[in-house]
């Protein structure tokens, strides 16, 4: 998706998936997906991409705070971030607030 499709676009984490962060002496990320069990290992990245999507931030808000927060060149970012919607949007972990 093109940064002109995605801007200002609104997503959720679909009622069918929780994130888990271990406590604070573990790096252990995850997404359950309450309902067929299955459990997904993340990493701090995708973890700290996805709880973002809270329903009210746009696409760019949340560019603009993971590039506030991870050391890493903007255009990469961007890129990164929207084929991770691409993605989580694909296997409805993702979904576009109307």
């Amino acid at each position: 998706m093109s940064d002109l499709e995605n801007k200002g676009k609104i997503y959720n984490l679909s009622d069918d998936f929780v994130l888990y962060r271990g406590n604070s002496q573990e790096e252990r990320f995850f997404l359950f997906n309450i309902k067929n069990g299955k459990i997904y290992r993340l990493n701090k990245v995708s973890y700290s991409m996805l709880e973002l999507f809270d329903g009210t931030l746009g696409t760019e808000d949340i560019f603009n705070l993971l590039s506030k927060h991870f050391n890493v060149e903007r255009n990469h970012l961007k890129a990164d971030l929207y084929r991770m919607i691409d993605e989580w949007t694909g296997r409805n972990i993702l979904i576009e607030r109307g």
